[in-house]
């Protein structure tokens, strides 16, 4: 694991992690350009472990492999991606889990003012994820990354499960030039966060998403857990 200790627009501070991968056939003293797949791990998942699945295939095909990891490990959500403002995206039964009177809020939604009592009609803006600008997170290591090796600009793949299906989705319409195809896996954004600016009309898309998933429903609406969804088809 390394670190990229970062300040955000909001002047959050935070020393950030992240994994990197390296096939033994990259050549540092004549290297050639080598595709990049950025893993992005699910609601309290790690950097590492969850990107175990895809190393004997990054060793086998010659590409990089990054992974970023989530804050808030030691707070009640978990480890978990800022997919943007959550305005409106939740119902009163997404705060039961934490008591009538309280929600889950990182320490970084708390140091913005930005925590609220699971009052009816009362929205939430932290029960999701940390504040931290994640986007100029996983940004700031692409740039890092591609500053150190040889990296093909033009092969830079995304992919992620279900909150990090959702950071997917958030860092292609953030980032619309960046990646040549996107792959989210059971992630969809959250209701009237879907943003498709006119540069990824370039960008290849393949979702992967169970018919009968209720935690993030593929036909969108409010999930089991109290969120509301996109639909997969929109």
């Amino acid at each position: 694991m390394r670190n990229l200790n970062m300040t955000d627009k909001n002047g959050l501070h935070a020393n950030r992690r992240y994994a990197v991968r390296i096939p033994s056939s990259y050549d540092y003293e004549r290297p050639q350009p080598l595709p990049l797949l950025l893993y992005v791990h699910g609601q309290t998942g790690t950097a590492k472990g969850d990107i175990s699945p895809y190393v004997a295939i990054g060793e086998r095909e010659g590409f990089l492999i990054i992974s970023g990891q989530g804050l808030g490990a030691d707070q009640a959500c978990g480890t978990g991606w800022n997919v943007g403002p959550t305005n409106g995206t939740c119902t009163r039964e997404a705060w039961s889990p934490f008591g009538a009177n309280a929600t889950c809020c990182y320490d970084t939604c708390r140091q913005l003012g930005r925590c609220t009592d699971a009052r009816e009609g009362e929205d939430n803006h932290c029960a999701w994820s940390t504040c931290f600008d994640d986007v100029a997170f996983l940004a700031l290591m692409l740039e890092t990354i591609e500053a150190e090796l040889c990296v093909d600009t033009a092969a830079r793949f995304v992919t992620g499960g279900s909150n990090g299906g959702m950071m997917t989705h958030y860092l292609a319409s953030q980032m619309p030039e960046t990646f040549a195809a996107v792959l989210p896996i059971y992630g969809l954004p959250l209701q009237g966060m879907l943003n498709v600016p006119a540069p990824l009309a370039h960008v290849s898309i393949l979702q992967f998403h169970d018919r009968w998933d209720t935690t993030i429903p593929v036909l969108g609406g409010k999930s089991s857990q109290g969120w509301l969804y996109t639909p997969l088809d929109t």
